[in-house]
């Protein structure tokens, strides 16, 4: 055995911080600390990922968020924002939300369970006052007829 085995440690990685500083490899920021920290962020990051596709297929009126919720007033307040900014003609109004976009705003599992999700019948296929499409943008009637206005 070497005095070298005695300074690496127990994972077998030299840290560039434990180098002397007039070192040519010196790194004050690679740190046994840094890699911890590092291994936490890619942890929660993944985590955060798997929420985010679990929710993701479901579909969740924008008009039944709970107000008392902060994600949901944050969420509600930029979809009406986006709303506000486009123009009807071109870009219908956003009346649905996924659930990953309420996980990204931070809800938890339990908040997002508690929504009622739309199914096809309700929401997904024009429930919604104002019809709507599966993506919860607002549809234009295209039926013959349908924009006469009282003309015959």
């Amino acid at each position: 055995m070497n005095n070298d085995t005695a300074t690496t440690p127990p994972n077998g990685r030299v840290y560039r911080a434990d180098l002397p500083s007039d070192h040519p490899e010196h790194n004050p920021f690679d740190t046994a600390g840094a890699d911890e920290n590092h291994r936490r962020d890619r942890e929660q990051a993944d985590a955060d990922e798997k929420r985010r596709k679990r929710w993701a297929g479901r579909h969740y009126a924008v008009a039944d968020l709970p107000t008392g919720q902060r994600w949901a007033r944050t969420l509600a307040g930029k979809i009406e924002r986006s709303n506000a900014q486009r123009d009807p003609a071109k870009y219908p109004p956003t009346l649905t939300i996924t659930g990953d976009k309420a996980v990204s705003a931070g809800a938890t599992d339990d908040q997002v369970a508690a929504l009622h999700a739309l199914t096809d019948a309700r929401g997904r296929r024009g429930a919604i006052a104002g019809g709507g499409d599966a993506h919860g943008r607002a549809t234009a009637d295209r039926r013959p007829g349908a924009h006469t206005h009282g003309t015959t």
